[in-house]
C-alpha cells in the first residue's frame, strides 16, 4: 500500500506538471517561431548536480526529434562531511578526495511545436562517485573496537530514464524537467576500510536521513529525476 501511495502521488505530481508546462509552452513559446537547432547550456538538479547540456534538433519528424547529451565532472572534498558524522576534525588531517562524474545521452521528442515547448525524452545515464576519506573512524557496533583508517568508495550507477520537460524561450531558453530512473538509487554506499594494514568492507547507510517512507526526500532514492536548465539556442 505504501508503494502504491507513493506511485499515486508521483503520477499526480507529473500530471499537474504536464498541465503547467503545456500552458507555459503555449504562452511563452509563441514569441519566437524560428527553430534554432543547436542549444548549449547548463543544468542543475538531481542526479547530475551541475553540468553542461547540448541538444541538437534534427530535421526528422518535422524538426521534433532532438538528440541530447549531458555531462558533469566535479572534484570536491567537502562532500565527505555529509557522508558521516564520524569524521573527526583535525587540523593535521589530510583533506578528503571526492570525485563525481555524470553522463547522459538520449532523445527528446517535442509534442506540439517543432523544437520547442513540451517534450518527452528517453535516455541512458551513468554516474561515478569516487572518494577517499582519510582519518576516518566508522561507527562502533557493540563491543567491537573502532579503528581509525582510510575509507575508499568506488560507486557506479547506470539507468534507463524517461523524462517530461519543456524548452521555453527563443535565443535564451529556460528548461524545467522531471523524470524517473528505472534503476533506483541505493540508500547506502559500500566502501573499503583500511586500518593498521588490514582491509575490510563496510557500508554507510542513509537510513537516519531518510527514515520516513513518505518523506519527499525518499523519492530521490526511488528514482526521481529533476533539474532546471538554461542556455542559448543557435
Amino acid at each position: 500500500m505504501k508503494a502504491l501511495s507513493k506511485t499515486s502521488k508521483l503520477v499526480c505530481f507529473i500530471s499537474v506538471l504536464f498541465f503547467g508546462l503545456n500552458v507555459s509552452a503555449q504562452s511563452i513559446g509563441d514569441f519566437d517561431e524560428k527553430v534554432r537547432p543547436l542549444r548549449i547550456g547548463v543544468k542543475i538538479g538531481f542526479p547530475n548536480i551541475a553540468g553542461g547540456n547540448v541538444e541538437y534538433v534534427t530535421p526528422l519528424f518535422n524538426n521534433r526529434l532532438a538528440a541530447n547529451v549531458e555531462y558533469s565532472n566535479i572534484n570536491f572534498g567537502f562532500l565527505s562531511e555529509f557522508l558521516s558524522d564520524d569524521v573527526e576534525e583535525d587540523n593535521d588531517s589530510q583533506d578528503p578526495d571526492v570525485k563525481f562524474s555524470y553522463f547522459e545521452g538520449g532523445l527528446n521528442y517535442y509534442l506540439f511545436k517543432p523544437g520547442k515547448g513540451l517534450y518527452i525524452g528517453a535516455s541512458y545515464s551513468s554516474f561515478n562517485f569516487d572518494a577517499t576519506i582519510y582519518d576516518y573512524q566508522p561507527e562502533m557496533y557493540g563491543d567491537v573496537q573502532s579503528y581509525e583508517g582510510t575509507a575508499n568508495i568506488d560507486f557506479k550507477h547506470d539507468s534507463f530514464n524517461l523524462k517530461l520537460g519543456a524548452k521555453l524561450g527563443g535565443l535564451f531558453y529556460f528548461r524545467p524537467e522531471i523524470g524517473y530512473a528505472f534503476s533506483s538509487y541505493p540508500e547506502y554506499l559500500e566502501y573499503e576500510f583500511t586500518y593498521e594494514g588490514e582491509t575490510r568492507t563496510e557500508s554507510e547507510s542513509f537510513d537516519e536521513l531518510f527514515a520516513a517512507d513518505e518523506s519527499p526526500q525518499k523519492l530521490l532514492f526511488d528514482g526521481l529525476i529533476f533539474n532546471i536548465g538554461f542556455g542559448f539556442s543557435f
